[in-house]
């Protein structure tokens, strides 16, 4: 599954947080991105949880986000955080942890983004502008 900055379409929040970029001569680049929400919290489209539903347990509240993610309903969250890091080139580790009380589930999901595409700089840039120009 891809994600890109179309996931963060209409998310809703503040967040504040940190991000740092090299870049280097051979073409590769070190990042370093983290970034809290804060209490209320926000909320993110149903696209955002595609990736990650195949990997959650089978429990009443992740049935009840599938069904909502399904139908396309924006999900709401009381508190998130998300880290990527870059581990080697072309790779990123993300954790996201994200509190959704109206499915009673935490999410604490640990993953690693490859970055094939020669055009993967542009679109966390892309991200990063997202975030940044959807808080309020």
């Amino acid at each position: 599954s891809h994600i890109s900055p179309e996931l963060f379409e209409g998310a809703d929040g503040l967040a504040s947080g940190t991000l740092a970029f090299a870049g280097f001569s051979d073409g590769n680049f070190q990042l370093s991105f983290h970034f809290k929400t804060q209490e209320p919290g926000g909320k993110v489209q149903a696209p955002f949880f595609q990736t990650f539903l195949p990997y959650l347990p089978n429990m009443e509240g992740v049935r009840m986000l599938r069904s909502d993610v399904a139908q396309g309903k924006a999900v709401r969250f009381k508190s998130a955080l998300i880290r990527l890091d870059t581990t080697r080139p072309g790779e990123l580790k993300a954790l996201l942890l994200m509190t959704l009380p109206e499915y009673t589930v935490d999410l604490n999901v640990d993953f690693t983004i490859r970055l094939g595409h020669e055009t993967a700089f542009s679109q966390i840039v892309q991200l990063w502008k997202r975030l940044k120009t959807s808080a309020p």
